[in-house]
């Protein structure tokens, strides 16, 4: 039986206990103090925009044809010759109408609308309808250009600031998930009331913990400098990449630590309190020693249920490998004739970086094997084995998946290489009705989501489906699928009702979706062109 009571850094007030999820049973309350500052009521725009989407919707349903969708050029936020190259190259030699709009609408979407700062030094990408910067997300949504960037000496240096501000971000707070473009910014004030260890400011949007978002600045850090060669990056500000991977890795392994070994000293609290119907009081289950990272949410921003958020750490494992690949690359420059970089500003020496790295990368491999398979008792197949999507360490398990990246179906996408049967037998339930959110309508089938409506299902997890399997039948059926929900407003939504994509779904402006699919069009490109080409 594990007790813990947990003070949070709000303003004096009467103390509440608040039950986590399914506590009683386990013996654990969490002690808060509720009063902390209110903020603003959802924003207008995002409002706005929604019924934009829909009137929209209705002009364009009647013709069945997938509605243009680009802003004007004079109202677009940034330009790249490249990408226009590439759109003007795919369009000109696609027969399908439809599908060469909704590439075209797709493809430079957080281009045309999401660069709300750009310079090699500093850039600033917002999510779409949140004016805010996700490291998740900004990550994916620039990650489809780097192919292009050699050929576009400004998109190069938009994506290099890109890297630049989220190294910055994790030295602000490592804890957090999204960043306000300055602390006056008009939307700063939005989750300030919430109860948190880190204590909130103004500078951050939102401050959930989620382990899949400094694994995504790790990976656009990686993709950007091997695909570039700049490798100045890597040393430049006071050696702000070293500072900013030391960071990490000390986030990782204090939220490796089990409750009994941190012994009541919890680095990350938290606790919303004007919405406690929707998360719980954070840390709420004590977790087991098993060389796994804790997540305190989920990609979707939804809480876990256990802290130990599988795809994560297979993120986590992969790109631990591609940092330890650029620390090598600083150690081994040195070597050539050079000293090593010195410690600067609290910067630790890449040697001791790479050791940690090392370490850190084959426990989470070993957790992942010994603690993160789930096998189903009364099936004995060799199906019956497969990746659960959250685990504790306490033989407790939570068996779904979410269409979100990183989630159980893009392992693969993800280029994690290990347990290939445990990963395929994965994928297998994972599209299956045993999933309880995988849903099926009179259009199609795919993966739902706890964050949205029962029943609908996410572009995104059409498109690492997609992106994921080697069958050319069923990707075609996959992109017919994703062109259906483009009817409704030339994009890609955050979800649709499989039965009629006509129907308003949710978040109507999601760039990362967009883009992801303008990158899945080219990926089909080159391995079926005969279904993007005739």
């Amino acid at each position: 039986m594990v007790s813990m009571s947990v003070e949070f850094p709000c303003e004096s007030a009467p103390s509440t206990v608040v039950k986590g999820l399914n506590s009683g049973d386990r013996g654990h309350n969490m002690l808060v103090q509720p009063e902390c500052p209110r903020y603003r009521p959802l924003r207008a725009h995002m409002q706005v925009t929604i019924t934009i989407a829909v009137v929209m919707a209705t002009l364009f349903a009647a013709g069945r044809d997938v509605p243009p969708g680009r802003p004007p050029k004079h109202l677009r936020k940034f330009h790249s010759a490249a990408v226009e190259s590439m759109l003007a190259n795919y369009t000109a030699r696609m027969p399908d109408k439809n599908l060469s709009t909704l590439f075209t609408n797709c493809f430079p979407n957080t281009l045309d609308t999401t660069v709300m700062e750009a310079s090699a030094n500093e850039s600033f990408i917002i999510t779409g309808d949140i004016p805010a910067m996700w490291l998740r997300d900004s990550t994916n949504q620039v990650l489809p250009y780097i192919p292009l960037m050699l050929k576009d000496a400004a998109l190069q240096s938009m994506i290099r600031g890109v890297v630049m501000r989220q190294l910055r971000s994790v030295l602000i707070d490592s804890y957090a998930n999204s960043y306000n473009k300055s602390p006056r910014s008009p939307d700063a004030g939005e989750h300030q009331s919430d109860c948190r260890l880190p204590p909130m400011n103004l500078r951050l949007f939102e401050g959930k913990y989620e382990l899949d978002s400094l694994c995504a600045v790790l990976k656009l850090t990686y993709h950007y400098v091997n695909t570039s060669g700049d490798t100045e990056l890597l040393t430049t500000e006071h050696h702000l990449f070293l500072r900013a991977v030391d960071v990490i890795l000390t986030t990782m392994e204090n939220q490796s630590m089990s409750t009994e070994m941190q012994a009541g000293n919890v680095p990350y609290r938290f606790y919303r309190v004007d919405a406690p119907w929707e998360i719980d009081a954070y840390p709420n289950r004590p977790v087991a020693d098993t060389g796994l990272i804790r997540s305190a949410f989920r990609p979707s921003d939804d809480q876990t249920l256990y802290d130990f958020l599988v795809p994560s750490n297979a993120m986590a494992h992969v790109e631990l490998g591609h940092v330890i690949e650029l620390l090598e690359m600083l150690v081994h420059s040195a070597g050539e004739g050079g000293e090593l970089p010195p410690s600067v500003e609290g910067a630790p020496h890449p040697v001791q970086l790479v050791a940690r790295a090392h370490e850190k990368r084959e426990f989470v491999l070993g957790g992942l094997r010994a603690y993160a398979i789930h096998c189903e008792p009364h099936r004995p197949t060799p199906s019956s084995c497969r990746f659960a999507y959250e685990v504790d360490g306490f033989n407790h398990s939570n068996v779904m998946d979410d269409p979100n990246v990183p989630g159980l179906l893009s392992l693969p996408y993800l280029g994690f290489r290990h347990l290939p049967d445990i990963v395929l037998a994965t994928r297998d339930w994972v599209l299956s009705n045993r999933n309880p959110y995988y849903y099926c309508g009179s259009l199609g089938c795919g993966l739902g989501s706890p964050h949205t409506l029962p029943g609908y299902i996410w572009p995104m997890g059409l498109i690492v489906e997609a992106f994921t399997s080697h069958d050319a039948t069923h990707v075609k059926s996959l992109l017919h699928l994703l062109v259906e929900s483009g009817l409704y407003n030339g994009f890609m939504r955050e979800s649709f009702n499989p039965n009629d994509a006509m129907l308003p779904g949710s978040r109507p402006w999601f760039a990362w979706a967009n883009t992801m699919f303008g990158a899945l069009i080219v990926n089909i490109g080159e391995r079926f062109p005969q279904l993007i080409f005739g």
